[in-house]
């Protein structure tokens, strides 16, 4: 273009030790295409030519004669500088109504645990920007135990040796389900069983303290999943409506209008635990929510057949035992809720997930082979 836009920025104005006294460091840029191996001592003559005349237009004053000494960096070096493609620090032509859709994403979908920030990628160049695709990226990093990603950077890191404390929580949480299975094993299942409403509000504060403690976007989940099981459970037990005709015994705790409490937050725990699990293991949301129910529908199957002996809920069947309309309610509910935990990316830590999983998987297995 013969009038090309220009961008100045003279820095100096404010910060005066930018510059010697008595002068000013302007900082101009001009747009440019990306390296192609143009000839760019001609096109930096020429285009030096028309920047200035422009400026010297704008201002009204000849600014050639207080130049002392210039810098002229082309996306060839920008290139070699900064590591970007052909120079292009913006990534792809911005000159299309359909620019914005085709920026590159800040995950790369097809090589697990490669994400992109900066001017390059979306939403896009400017450092207003550059900080919000900073932003976006860390969104798309998943929990790990590996990188304490919910503290501020300036929290000091713990010595190399030390335990962090959540590893204890989690050998408390298997100490005591396997102190239940060696007092049922003991033949004390009646002592045991009316406290397991004590070991879910336990879970329940372990799952808090360690992955929902100031993440409001993630307490926001767990309770939308606990009103979605208690309505559930309500339904079920007063109208048969969903999981079919059932009624819940003495050993789940305070019951409101004829649903225990924990119950509802126990579902709210086994979602975060599905959902968190299973993103590690495939990519696609929709098949990530099947495995996830697959996951719930397997531990639920265990707990079905141990549920009446242990005064927990009983379903109006001649056998006490729920039937399929119990399997389908909850492969329904839960795919929808781990999609939902998906677009929020509840994430809770894969630790967590797994030690809260297995732990309930393993006890209730111990309990079904032992009534059997």
């Amino acid at each position: 273009s013969d009038d090309p836009t220009v961008y100045l920025h003279i820095s100096s104005k404010k910060n005066y030790h930018d510059a010697p006294q008595g002068c000013e460091n302007w900082f101009v840029m001009v747009n440019a295409p990306q390296e192609n191996q143009q000839q760019w001592d001609t096109e930096i003559a020429k285009l030096k030519e028309q920047v200035l005349s422009k400026l010297e237009r704008i201002l009204d004053e000849s600014i050639r004669p207080y130049i002392q000494e210039e810098m002229v960096v082309t996306p060839k070096e920008i290139g070699s500088l900064t590591l970007s493609h052909k120079g292009a620090l913006y990534g792809p032509s911005s000159n299309t109504r359909q620019a914005a859709f085709i920026r590159h994403a800040n995950k790369q979908p097809d090589i697990s645990r490669l994400y992109f920030c900066g001017g390059s990628v979306h939403p896009g160049g400017g450092l207003p920007l550059c900080l919000s695709s900073a932003k976006l990226a860390c969104q798309d990093i998943p929990p790990s135990d590996d990188l304490e990603l919910d503290k501020p950077r300036w929290v000091k890191i713990p010595p190399i040796g030390t335990i962090p404390i959540r590893y204890f929580a989690y050998a408390l949480l298997w100490f005591i389900h396997g102190s239940g299975i060696w007092a049922i094993h003991r033949g004390l299942a009646n002592d045991i069983i009316p406290m397991t409403f004590l070991v879910l509000l336990f879970t329940f504060y372990l799952v808090y303290e360690i992955n929902l403690k100031y993440q409001p976007k993630k307490l926001y989940f767990f309770f939308l999943c606990l009103l979605t099981g208690y309505t559930a459970e309500w339904l079920g037990v007063h109208y048969g409506l969903i999981f079919g005709s059932y009624s819940y015994g003495a050993n789940l705790g305070i019951k409101l209008s004829g649903v225990p409490i924990t119950i509802a937050i126990n579902w709210g725990i086994l979602i975060l635990c599905a959902g968190s699990i299973v993103q590690h293991i495939v990519r696609h949301p929709i098949f990530r929510a099947l495995l996830g129910c697959i996951l719930l529908l397997t531990l639920d199957s265990i707990m079905e057949q141990v549920s009446s002996p242990l005064d927990f809920w009983t379903f109006d069947t001649p056998d006490l035992k729920a039937g399929m309309q119990n399997y389908m309610g909850w492969f329904s509910l839960s795919f929808i809720l781990l999609l939902i935990l998906q677009y929020f990316r509840a994430y809770i830590r894969l630790s967590t997930a797994v030690n809260i999983y297995s732990v309930q998987f393993l006890f209730f297995l111990f309990i079904y082979f032992w009534f059997a």
